[in-house]
């Protein structure tokens, strides 16, 4: 019996989660609906696995399926907006494709990527300068420095396939 008289006793308290915000219920009892509605208001919009009593990792599935199913939507409905101009040759798709992308991807300078680290590390410096680097700020630097290599290694094979075009 998952909803059970114990979910309204007094003495034994029970929480859905006790993970981040608990889900009670209001300890007066509410008899107008705009006063159920306020306290309902209040719950998060945004929860966490726990509540439904999965482990944590169930999220990051659940977000990796989700946006797997957004990128084959994309991928669809970008070769069904290229199939109804018929006019085009493949190659001349191809090239306005790539040059589109090409003005998308976001490189300031050829050698340097689209983040300069030694600014990003000067503002983290500037926000706490007593205290070294956190974890958290290396990790942004790291993921700042691949994404300058990404964007980089884009940019050079599109301009490749650019001139091959």
């Amino acid at each position: 019996e998952y909803f059970g008289d114990f979910m309204f006793s007094k003495t034994l308290k029970f929480y859905f989660s006790r993970d981040g915000y608990d889900f009670v219920l209001p300890n007066t009892r509410i008899n107008i609906t705009e006063e159920y509605h306020n306290h309902v208001d209040k719950f998060p919009l945004d929860t966490g696995p726990a509540v439904f009593g999965l482990h944590p990792n169930a999220e990051i599935g659940h977000l990796m399926e989700r946006s797997e199913d957004l990128c084959a939507t994309l991928v669809s409905l970008q070769s069904q907006r290229f199939e109804s101009h018929g006019a085009d040759s493949r190659e001349e798709r191809i090239l306005s494709i790539t040059r589109d992308i090409i003005t998308k991807v976001p490189v300031t300078k050829s050698d340097l990527g689209s983040f300069d680290p030694v600014m990003i590390r000067n503002q983290l410096l500037k926000r706490n300068p007593i205290e070294k680097t956190t974890p958290c700020q290396v990790v942004l630097l790291q993921e700042a420095s691949r994404w300058n290599a990404l964007c980089k290694r884009m940019y050079k094979s599109l301009k490749s396939l650019e001139g091959a075009l």
